[in-house]
């Protein structure tokens, strides 16, 4: 679900590391 990966992004990279990363998709889900 996308709350879960929103807390898990917060938890474990805080500061948008995913978009630099290119994962800002992972988070539409």
């Amino acid at each position: 679900p996308k709350h879960i990966v929103e807390i898990f992004v917060s938890n474990e990279n805080p500061g948008g590391y995913w978009e630099d990363q290119g994962y800002n998709w992972f988070s539409g889900i």
